[in-house]
């Protein structure tokens, strides 16, 4: 250091507690993202808390029964049992031209091998040039293409395609919802589930998707799901793994629902006391004032 100190195993470890709070992976090291972060003045801190505060003071949801949070920013789900968190997930969120919303719901069920219906945005921005220019790419990822009347289409008219027709991707290897949804109707059409990327859970930055949140660990998960709910059937997360190891597709619905709530938190204290910090990846603190 300048002044001649050393640079010694405590303050290697103060470094990493500062990064655990301010959601950065624990280096230790002082790299460009911790810099910054380092250099957050103390009154923009106090205005993510207030600004996380607001957001959630309408949020409806009960805390006397098991429930589920996700955590945008954090890019976080939290399984909640008895006010205690009892399983923590590493999760893949929204960019930020296809944020994940704020909301409450009620998850119903679990879908083993999922399809996956890809929405008409997708459809017109990114899979339509795909298939214009490699004609092959249908059969390669696994995709069905249905008219209005659920018939499977065999010639398409690219003009019409995106409004008229249904794009499905099969269950498989290549499905982007991977093994497992978790589901959960609600008016933004988004749910939880796997991924066949699982080294994207390794990621700093971990806004990749188009709304919909990737868990790390969603065996585990959707095993809490069914026993906190008394669904039938013994489905620890190895049982659902041996049941997801074909294509067949299996709904399991659950006993009773169990609430869910998607919330924006970029500044939140932990049970312990302490205060954490994540990055304000949509913008929204400063959406106030501009």
């Amino acid at each position: 250091m300048s002044d001649g100190s050393q640079w010694d195993e405590a303050l290697t470890n103060a470094l990493k507690t500062f990064q655990l709070h301010a959601g950065l992976q624990e280096s230790g090291e002082v790299d460009e993202v911790t810099l910054k972060a380092l250099n957050v003045p103390a009154d923009l801190r106090a205005h993510e808390l207030e600004s996380s505060a607001q957001r959630i003071a309408d949020m409806k949801i009960q805390f006397d029964q098991p429930y589920v949070v996700v955590n945008i920013p954090a890019a976080s789900v939290e399984a909640v049992e008895n006010l205690r968190v009892v399983q923590r997930h590493t999760a893949i969120a929204g960019k930020s031209d296809s944020p994940s919303p704020q909301l409450t719901a009620a998850i119903q069920g679990i879908t083993i091998n999922p399809t996956w219906t890809i929405p008409h945005a997708i459809v017109e921005s990114e899979l339509i040039p795909k298939l214009k220019k490699d004609p092959h790419y249908l059969g390669r990822a696994k995709l069905v293409v249905l008219d209005r009347n659920g018939r499977k289409v065999r010639h398409i008219h690219w003009s019409r395609a995106a409004s008229l027709l249904t794009f499905r991707q099969e269950p498989g290897s290549k499905n982007p919802l991977g093994k497992i949804r978790i589901d959960m109707p609600n008016r933004d059409t988004v749910y939880m589930h796997d991924t066949p990327m699982q080294r994207l859970f390794a990621d700093d930055y971990r806004f990749l998707s188009h709304g919909c949140v990737r868990v790390d660990g969603i065996y585990d998960l959707a095993s809490w799901l069914l026993v906190s709910a008394n669904s039938q059937g013994n489905w620890t997360a190895e049982a659902i793994a041996d049941a997801a190891r074909g294509r067949d597709q299996k709904k399991i619905k659950l006993s009773k629902t169990v609430p869910v709530a998607w919330v924006y938190l970029d500044a939140w204290e932990s049970a312990d006391g302490v205060v954490h910090f994540a990055p304000d990846v949509y913008d929204l603190d400063n959406a106030g004032t501009k």
